[in-house]
C-alpha cells in the first residue's frame, strides 16, 4: 500500500479517498485523477492493506474493485468492512464485470455509486462530489482557482434552487425552517459571488457542482 497526495493545488482539510483496486494501472490513474483535484489519496492493491489504512486512517470516501483472483475475498467483503469500521465513508464501487447479478448485489449493499470500467474521468468526478463535502479545486471566472466548501445541505438547496423552487417550497421539501434555507443561501450567495437562487443555480452548473 501506498499514500500518495497532490503536488497541485493542494486543499487544507481536503478530503482522504481509498482506493482499492489490484491492478496497478487502475490504481495510478484514479489515484492521479483524485490527486489533481485536490483530493488526499491512499491506495491500497488487496483487501489486507485495505483493512491496514481503515484502521489508520479516516476516509470520506472509498473506491472499492470487487475482484480480487488472489483473494479469498471479494470487494463486497471490503465493503461490509468499510460499514462497520466507518460508517460515515461513502463507498463506490468499480468494476469490469458488467452482468446483472453484480448491479443487484451493489444495490442491496447500498453503496452510493457504481462504476463501470473504463472509468469516464468528468463522471467520477461529478460522483465524488456528490457523495463527500468538503473544498474543491474548480475553475472559476476568468480562469482563476477557486476553492469552495459547500457542506451537503448546502448543495441539496442547490439542487432545489436549479429546479425553481423558492425559499419556502425548498424548506418544506428539505424538512428544515425557513430561516436555515435562507442562512444557507447566503452562504452560498457568498461563496459563488451571486446575488439570487437563479444565479446561484447558473454558477453551480456551470462549475459542475450540480448536475443539469
Amino acid at each position: 500500500m501506498q499514500g500518495e497526495h497532490s503536488d497541485n493545488h493542494v486543499i487544507a482539510n481536503g478530503e482522504h479517498i481509498l482506493v482499492v483496486d489490484d491492478d496497478i494501472l487502475t490504481r495510478n490513474y484514479l489515484s492521479l485523477l483524485l490527486q489533481r483535484w485536490g483530493y488526499q489519496v491512499v491506495v491500497a492493491s488487496d483487501l489486507s492493506s485495505a483493512r491496514k489504512a481503515l484502521h489508520k486512517s479516516k476516509f470520506s470516501l472509498t473506491l472499492i474493485d470487487l475482484m480480487y483472483p488472489d483473494d479469498d475475498a471479494s470487494g463486497y467483503d471490503l465493503v461490509d468492512m468499510v460499514r462497520v469500521e466507518q460508517p460515515e465513508c461513502a463507498v463506490m464501487i468499480i468494476t469490469s464485470d458488467h452482468s446483472a447479478e453484480t448491479a443487484v448485489e451493489a444495490i442491496r449493499l447500498h453503496v452510493d455509486d457504481y462504476f463501470l470500467k473504463p472509468v469516464v474521468a468528468e463522471e467520477l468526478l461529478h460522483a465524488v462530489r456528490r457523495h463527500i463535502g468538503g473544498c474543491y479545486n474548480l475553475e472559476g471566472k476568468d480562469g482563476e482557482i477557486a476553492i469552495f466548501n459547500l457542506t451537503q445541505r448546502e448543495r441539496a438547496v442547490l439542487e432545489m434552487f436549479h429546479k425553481g423552487c423558492t425559499y419556502k417550497e425548498t424548506a418544506r421539501v428539505l424538512g428544515c425552517g425557513l430561516a436555515t434555507v435562507q442562512t444557507h443561501a447566503k452562504n452560498l450567495y457568498r461563496k459563488l459571488g451571486v446575488h439570487s437562487r437563479s444565479e446561484a443555480a447558473h454558477e453551480a452548473l456551470r462549475l459542475h457542482l450540480i448536475k443539469s
